[in-house]
């Protein structure tokens, strides 16, 4: 996930964990119209978003082998190789003692998934800036500033 400007960069492993992570916190839809937040992983748009957070990097890292460390206990290779009900056990085990770390994950992926144009796509929205072309208004309902109007002018004259 490195691109050199960041102190970190994620390890196949980490970014297998960080997938599944995100993944627990958004997960797929059941219709499979809307992703989990695991493609999110190594993205682009990800990473600079770590990188605007200094030390966020290593905190995740610090976390995803809290994570791996935990799952191993359980008999799994990896968190990545839990299936859902146990990656959630152990999201809520690893807050207990890293209580930073699931309120991270949730920030970057909330602030990630929901600007992307597949995510966009599939909640039904066109996936483009607001400008130029913007966003269709109906008509305004100029009564409901008649009170506004009837209250006088509230200001002097300079």
């Amino acid at each position: 996930m490195s691109d050199g400007t960041t102190g970190h960069a994620f390890s196949a492993d980490e970014l297998r964990s960080l997938a599944a992570a995100l993944d627990a916190i958004i997960p797929p839809s059941d219709d499979g119209k809307l992703p989990g937040a695991g493609f999110l992983a190594g993205s682009a748009r990800f990473a600079s978003v770590v990188r605007l957070m200094p030390g966020l990097d290593l905190a995740l890292v610090a976390g995803l082998a809290l994570l791996d460390e935990h799952a191993r206990q359980r008999g799994a290779n990896g968190f990545a190789a839990l299936d859902a009900a146990a990656r959630t056990a152990v999201l809520n085990e690893v807050a207990a003692v890293d209580p930073g770390l699931v309120p991270s994950l949730m920030f970057v992926a909330y602030s990630t998934y929901y600007v992307e144009d597949r995510v966009i796509a599939a909640v039904g929205m066109e996936p483009r800036p607001p400008h130029p072309k913007g966003f269709e208004m109906g008509p305004n309902d100029t009564t409901l500033l008649d009170p506004v109007r009837a209250r006088g002018k509230l200001y002097r004259d300079a």
